[in-house]
């Protein structure tokens, strides 16, 4: 598979979260601490920032997944604290 046929496959809403999780593990190769492929209710993760519009904008909400910590073990990446400081956003 490539990126382009990974991206193809996001449309088929079907398929959407094997979708991500292919693009994200086999072609982009992070790897994914897998939640759920069920739908979540878009008032429950948006908490105090929901909108009773959204109701009617959004029908589902996926959250398959998050980068996995491991991604970036041994990657040569800084701490944020770190990586904060050289952007000269340490007050942040």
């Amino acid at each position: 598979m490539t990126i382009p046929s990974a991206l193809e496959r996001l449309c088929n809403t079907s398929e959407i979260c094997a979708a991500v999780i292919d693009l994200f593990e086999k072609e982009l190769r992070f790897p994914i601490q897998r939640i759920t492929e069920l739908p979540v209710p878009i008032n429950d993760l948006l908490k105090d920032n929901y909108r009773e519009s959204f109701r009617h904008a959004v029908e589902k909400v996926y959250f398959p997944g998050v980068v996995s910590e491991e991604a970036f073990d041994g990657a040569g990446g800084k701490e944020m604290a770190d990586a904060l400081i050289d952007a000269g956003l340490a007050d942040y």
